[in-house]
């Protein structure tokens, strides 16, 4: 491949993944408007790249895709934030029990590892990486890589909104979802794949359930004041 094909492929994703991760951040906000030259002078490419990138953020939801407009970053409400973690219960259950007949000793070994991590006092934001390490090497041996990818991108956009409503705190039951953790390990070790599943699905949704208290005692932002 030549260099000038390799620079047009890697490009767009680059971009792509460094705006998507802008908007899982926060850093771009909801209703933020996204200009194509701006964006292509900050990376220092054409438009056509830009153009490519802003297409697959529309695919992927998180940015408005009406003609004639300047692309916008999508906000979400909380229905449809509950439906994504109502979304994600039914991949990653499908994941987990896929994965389970795969799932050898050595890769127990690692997940029992990153568990007994969980358990020690940590910040939130590396508790945060060693619970997204725990997922993904869980679901990594069903193969299932369409399914790996949505899983991926709604969790990306839930916890865009757990760090909105709780102020950066995040949701506050790492010792509890570790504990389940722990039985879906026991169920992966004893190739119980229907269990697994069904204890992955709850493990979701009692997240699901704290994102609605936290909605419910989310900052409000200040009143405005007249000059």
């Amino acid at each position: 491949m030549s260099e000038e094909l390799q620079q047009r492929r890697t490009a767009p994703d680059y971009i792509v993944s460094v705006l998507r991760e802008a908007i899982y951040e926060g850093s771009l906000a909801d209703g933020a408007i996204l200009n194509q030259v701006a964006v292509a002078e900050h990376f220092g490419v054409s438009r056509v790249p830009v153009r490519e990138a802003m297409r697959q953020l529309q695919a992927e939801g998180l940015l408005s895709a009406e003609a004639h407009r300047r692309p916008v970053v999508r906000g979400l409400t909380l229905e449809r934030v509950l439906e994504i973690f109502d979304l994600r219960a039914m991949v990653e259950g499908y994941l987990v029990e896929k994965a389970t007949p795969h799932i050898d000793d050595q890769l127990i070994a690692r997940l029992e590892e990153l568990v007994e991590r969980m358990h020690e006092p940590l910040d939130h934001g590396r508790w945060l990486a060693l619970n997204a390490e725990f997922h993904q090497t869980l679901y990594e041996p069903s193969d299932a890589v369409t399914a790996l990818e949505l899983a991926g991108q709604m969790r990306g956009r839930a916890e865009r909104y757990l760090r909105l409503w709780s102020a950066g705190r995040g949701v506050d039951r790492n010792a509890e979802a570790t504990r389940e953790h722990e039985r879906i390990l026991d169920y992966v070790r004893n190739r119980d794949a229907a269990a697994a599943r069904r204890e992955v699905e709850q493990h979701i949704l009692h997240t699901r359930d704290e994102v609605v208290r936290m909605y419910r005692n989310r900052p409000k932002p200040a009143p405005a004041t007249s000059a």
